[in-house]
């Protein structure tokens, strides 16, 4: 053959193997992308749903939504909540009474979940949903609007939170409590235990032992006041925790 004919073989060759190479890429390269595609995202998972429930309940559904969101490190928590058409402030108390409070005293930072509100519900009394988010996953929020929460008025004096010796329904987080005397000098904080007829432990330890929680964070101690009622003969003992502003002169 004569050596130009081979000369034009050769380079037909080679062009024949870069065209064969650059499909071959072609092909990896889209195999790769519809792998991607395809795999499935992550999902919105809907923990929990629940309408009227007594708060000891509450406190239950949201201590095992709880435990779900500090499982997943990555993930946040999204709660709606439909507000009843009679007294819909029932809804207000709910959010900021016991679902926040309560995702709080389980170590879930304030960052990591968010309050909605929405319409009435298909029977017109108010239902909650407990919504866990993995990273990366979207929810459809439709008409959802976010219900950010009212800072306090801390230019009077107002209760906080509360707890009781059996533990059954707290709305007092120590820390939030701590945080807000602090961040208002001059402010005190007054807690009230009321002595019901069935304690079932000394009123001075009790209140000892909340006094010296918030002191081991950071409150001096003479900026709480400690009071003493007489409480109903067949209630536990409990406390209420108010924030005092400073008196204006």
């Amino acid at each position: 053959m004569p050596s130009r004919d081979v000369e034009t073989v050769e380079r037909y060759c080679l062009e024949k193997m870069k065209v064969r190479n650059s499909t071959s890429l072609l092909i990896v390269l889209l195999t790769a992308s519809f792998t991607i595609v395809s795999q499935d995202l992550p999902k919105p998972v809907l923990s929990t749903e629940f309408g009227m429930l007594p708060c000891e309940h509450i406190h239950a559904q949201t201590d095992g939504f709880a435990q779900e969101i500090k499982t997943d490190a990555g993930s946040r928590a999204v709660i709606l909540i439909n507000p009843p058409i009679e007294h819909p402030q029932e809804a207000t108390r709910r959010r900021r009474l016991m679902v926040s409070s309560f995702l709080q005293l389980q170590g879930v930072d304030k960052n990591r979940f968010t309050f909605y509100k929405a319409g009435r519900s298909e029977d017109g009394e108010i239902r909650t949903q407990f919504w866990r988010l993995p990273a990366g996953a979207h929810l459809s929020m439709n008409d959802w609007v976010m219900w950010n929460e009212e800072p306090p008025d801390t230019s009077r004096a107002f209760r906080f939170g509360y707890e009781d010796e059996m533990n059954i329904c707290p709305t007092f987080v120590p820390r939030a409590f701590a945080k807000l005397i602090l961040e208002n000098a001059g402010s005190r904080g007054h807690i009230v235990v009321e002595v019901g007829g069935y304690g079932i432990i000394d009123k001075f330890y009790f209140a000892d032992r909340l006094i010296k929680e918030l002191v081991e964070m950071g409150v001096p101690r003479e900026r709480l006041r400690l009071f003493f009622r007489k409480g109903k003969p067949k209630d536990s003992t409990g406390a209420e925790f108010w924030f005092v502003p400073v008196k204006k002169q």
